[in-house]
């Protein structure tokens, strides 16, 4: 088969991946009837075809709920050996792209926090000096230390099993895109307290060369490319990546940004670019530069390119 998918009705199952792609075999055995199950073990499931198909025939699902693969109803549990073709039967995104008007902003642009994250432990800042560095800042809220590392440019922070993600990027000269994890603050450098009674801002850290990478691991690193932003889905981290041409949905793996499926035809590079999280689960990633603006709206597997015109 020469596609690395196979387009369905309703949806398309991506499986250029997977040792098992889509048959007639698979077709008909997803055509049985199961109006009377309540649980379905599907072992080996490959691109998550039987899945979909058997959740979309007991439930009458639409395609933007079928990826849930649970309800009160009846439960679907997947299985799969091999790494690739897991990556094919994550979530399937429903991509639209919409154009309007620059007079009609659906969403204003909102300028980065100088607060990227804050839990009950920390309060997260950065600082950026383009090529010429920048530095991540964790602030304890019990002793009032500040720790640091060096990090290019920080656009939004993410927290998952207690580890800290944070996601550097470049828009100068080539671009670069680095994402960051941080299992535990308190193993960075921790800035002097004296120094701050001196009036010194800990942004001279930079300046000085005195920022070190203790503490942090390096999940991806990048050049050419340049990070819009990052959201949580399922427990699993997704990255935002654009090129000159063209913006992708990846994920990590093996230190790589891995494509999970292409937003659009053209680039969302930004020199100035911001992440918002709304109060009801809307993460917002504006963009901007000579040829295009606007923002990607990102919901559950939902993820809208809004285009000013």
């Amino acid at each position: 088969m020469p596609n690395g998918y196979f387009q369905f009705k309703q949806f398309r199952i991506e499986q250029g991946d997977c040792a098992q792609r889509v048959s007639t075999d698979a077709c008909l055995l997803g055509a049985a009837d199961l109006a009377d199950a309540t649980h379905i073990l599907n072992i080996s499931t490959g691109t998550g075809l039987l899945a979909l198909m058997a959740t979309q025939r007991t439930l009458g699902a639409p395609p933007s709920l079928m990826n849930r693969f649970l309800s009160l109803f009846i439960s679907v549990c997947l299985l799969n050996i091999t790494r690739p073709a897991y990556g094919q039967s994550a979530p399937h995104f429903n991509v639209q792209l919409f154009s309007t008007s620059l007079k009609e902003k659906p969403v204003a642009y909102e300028p980065a926090s100088p607060t990227l994250y804050e839990d009950e432990d920390y309060i997260v800042s950065a600082y950026c000096y383009g090529e010429f560095g920048g530095g991540l800042l964790f602030k304890s809220k019990r002793t009032d230390s500040t720790y640091t590392c060096q990090a290019t440019c920080v656009l939004n922070i993410l927290k998952l099993h207690q580890h800290y993600i944070a996601n550097c990027t470049l828009a100068h000269m080539a671009g670069s895109a680095r994402v960051l994890e941080i299992a535990d603050p308190r193993k960075m450098k921790a800035l002097p307290i004296n120094r701050k009674k001196r009036g010194k801002h800990p942004r001279i850290t930079v300046m000085q060369g005195e920022l070190s990478t203790a503490g942090t691991k390096t999940l991806a690193d990048s050049v050419g490319v340049h990070l819009a932003g990052s959201f949580l889905l399922n427990e699993r981290p997704y990255f935002i990546v654009t090129n000159s041409e063209n913006t992708f949905l990846t994920t990590i793996e093996s230190g790589r940004f891995m494509t999970v499926t292409k937003l659009a035809d053209f680039s969302t590079w930004s020199y100035d670019p911001s992440v918002r999280e709304t109060p009801d689960g809307h993460y917002l990633f504006f963009y901007k530069n000579d040829k295009s603006q606007g923002y990607i709206d990102v919901y559950n597997t939902t993820i809208n390119v809004i285009r000013y015109l």
